[in-house]
């Protein structure tokens, strides 16, 4: 729940601050959120640094479901271009 509200207020923030649409916030979001995985995927093995007990996501599984988001985004907004209208910021 905690994961889902902060990537919520990154998308939204980012639609505000840097005046894109929402879904091209959720994309972007998405891939920062795949560079940092990659960059720490050694970490996230288990019995690493982060993952001592071995409880989280094997970092392949992370990476393949951020890939997967990515996709289902792009494909949305290849589907439906009108979404790319809909943002934060003021017209």
């Amino acid at each position: 729940m905690v994961r889902f509200l902060l990537v919520l207020t990154l998308v939204i923030g980012g639609s505000y601050l840097f005046e894109i649409p929402y879904l091209g916030a959720a994309i972007l979001v998405t891939a920062v959120s795949f560079i940092g995985a990659v960059i720490t995927d050694g970490e996230y093995m288990p019995g690493e640094v982060d993952n001592p007990d071995g409880i989280e996501l094997h970092p392949f599984k992370l990476l393949a479901g951020i890939v997967v988001i990515f996709i289902l985004l792009l494909s949305l907004g290849y589907l439906f271009p009108n979404l790319y209208g809909f943002g934060a910021y003021a017209s």
